[in-house]
């Protein structure tokens, strides 16, 4: 999983606090999920293929 999360970290131009981000989307890619719940839905907009769902929404 670390090569995924390295991949995302360079091909995205990733730094700082966002790394956190990275590695859940890293994770994710390695794992098939394709969804996440968050209040932060801006911070996955760089990664194609997650969709993001607020929880106030549900």
């Amino acid at each position: 999983m670390s090569d995924a999360w390295a991949k995302l970290v360079s091909h995205r131009l990733v730094s700082g606090k966002q790394a956190h981000d990275a590695h859940l989307a890293a994770a994710m890619g390695v794992y098939g999920v394709r969804r996440v719940l968050t209040f932060n839905g801006d911070d996955f907009k760089r990664y194609p293929g997650i969709t993001t769902l607020n929880p106030a929404s549900i």
